[in-house]
């Protein structure tokens, strides 16, 4: 018998299915190389991302084009995205986690044009709960805390 958690994981793996399209990477203003990222574990890498997105454009790998300029907010599926470049086994559900757990350090909204919940770093000193907010895979914010656990 499925649990509620697999079943919302199985939704979100067909929603990413349907919607992706390649990795992200950072490029470089100065030579126009593709940017590299340090970092000591995943969540340190899905910070790093953010912090990037403030600064530097996103690429799609597979085409070369611009996805979003810098200073935008980014869903969980583009940071994922940004993620897989530098780490390709880490998953959604890893990164939906850690947004969780980050959440007083980012602002969150929810955008009507893209239908996503779209994140930003920006440590605040009041943070506003989204979890009435349902995201782009029909789950709710407050959710995604045991999102990577089965």
């Amino acid at each position: 018998m499925e649990t509620y958690n697999s079943v919302k994981k199985r939704a979100i793996t067909e929603y990413i299915k349907r919607h992706l399209r390649g990795p992200l990477y950072f490029k470089n203003l100065y030579d126009g190389s593709i940017m590299n990222l340090e970092y000591s574990n995943y969540t340190d890498l899905v910070i790093k991302c953010l912090i990037t997105t403030q600064r530097y454009s996103s690429y799609n790998y597979i085409s070369g084009r611009e996805e979003t300029r810098p200073n935008r907010l980014r869903s969980s599926i583009d940071i994922w995205r940004h993620c897989k470049f530098f780490e390709p086994e880490i998953t959604i559900f890893q990164v939906m986690s850690i947004l969780y757990k980050i959440k007083k350090e980012l602002y969150i909204n929810y955008c009507y044009i893209v239908r996503r919940l779209v994140f930003k770093y920006q440590i605040i000193e009041r943070f506003y709960y989204y979890n009435n907010y349902r995201d782009e895979f029909g789950v709710g914010f407050r959710e995604w805390e045991n999102i990577d656990k089965d």
